[in-house]
């Protein structure tokens, strides 16, 4: 419901350089959380095929270990998860459905989702 309302909001090209109104700074700051929720996306999939080629590399005749792939998925969930309700719980002090709210969560993911890129990158250097 909230996505879909900044979703319509966002229709309407809020002024990011310097919104005035909550309802802008909420859009802006979805905004900007998308923009690095997929440049970790990005991230994520290069990391993933790596994982793939490392699991090519073990002998599961003599390794009963977890696969690289299955290791990386199951932390890359309980992340999102985590990101999710840490943000949200971030948040609550402006719960009310407010825009305020909004802002805090989305620069909460935005600033997690940051962070977990720069995770996701030195998996793979």
């Amino acid at each position: 419901m909230i996505a879909a309302l900044l979703i319509a909001a966002s229709a309407q090209q809020p002024d990011c350089a310097s919104p005035k109104f909550g309802w802008e700074i909420a859009v802006c700051s979805y905004r900007d959380f998308k923009r690095v929720d997929l440049e970790m996306n990005e991230e994520w999939k290069l990391v993933l095929k790596a994982m793939r080629d490392r699991d090519k590399q073990i002998d599961r005749k003599a390794d009963r270990a977890p696969s690289f792939e299955d290791t990386l998925v199951a932390a890359q969930r309980a992340w999102l998860r985590f990101r999710d309700q840490h943000c949200l719980l971030v948040s609550l002090d402006a719960r009310g459905g407010n825009s305020t709210q909004l802002d805090l969560a989305n620069s909460c993911k935005e600033e997690l989702s940051k962070a977990r890129t720069e995770q996701l990158k030195l998996l793979v250097d």
